[in-house]
């Protein structure tokens, strides 16, 4: 059984963040994120120029303004139209990063995907992400960054498992002492009979 619901990020967006990652793309990722450079650590890289495919193995460290991920084994390659397309494996995988709102958000899965044709990120097994206290967690999230949808599915295989969205209540306003105490109650004065 699968079990999906999508969900217009702009709705959601005041109460929960919906995604970001790789390459700071998606609407509420740092703006200034997606004009960094990506920076890539590893202990190896394989890079074939006549393929446009570069491999970077052991304790990938991918950085891109506040965007910082972590994983086993990162995957970059290049279509002929210049586009490129990124996939992180590992036992688990994560990410970071702040919005422009200045909160942080971070999510994990096994394998996190994003494909700059068609700006679509894909968070797959075991996947999460939170932003506050705020969570959305399946086994498949996808995430278009041009229809601002988030897809979230339950694995095939495993027909009891479902998606699992939590949103936390927005608080609500303080009251507070007024910045200035009420007049007292007017007095009536009776004149004096001097």
């Amino acid at each position: 059984m699968r079990i999906f619901f999508i969900l217009p990020l702009r709705r959601l967006i005041s109460k929960f963040f919906i995604l970001m990652i790789l390459v700071g793309t998606t609407a509420l990722a740092r703006e200034g994120d997606r004009d960094q450079p990506i920076q890539i650590d590893a202990n190896t890289v394989v890079a074939n120029h006549s393929s446009l495919v570069s491999d970077f193995d052991g304790q990938v460290v991918l950085v891109q303004g506040t965007l910082r991920i972590l994983a086993d084994h990162v995957r970059v390659s290049e279509d002929a139209n210049g586009f490129k397309t990124l996939v992180a494996t590992g036992e688990i995988v994560t990410f970071r990063q702040q919005t422009d709102d200045l909160k942080w958000m971070e999510g994990q899965a096994k394998k996190i995907e994003y494909h700059e044709a068609s700006h679509q990120l894909e968070l797959k097994e075991n996947a999460w992400i939170r932003r506050d206290r705020d969570l959305v967690k399946g086994d498949d999230l996808i995430y278009s960054t041009i229809t601002q949808l988030l897809e979230a599915k339950s694995a095939p295989q495993t027909p009891n498992d479902r998606v699992h969205l939590t949103l936390q209540p927005t608080p609500k306003p303080q009251v507070s002492a007024p910045l200035h105490p009420p007049p007292p109650a007017s007095l009536q004065l009776e004149p004096s009979h001097e």
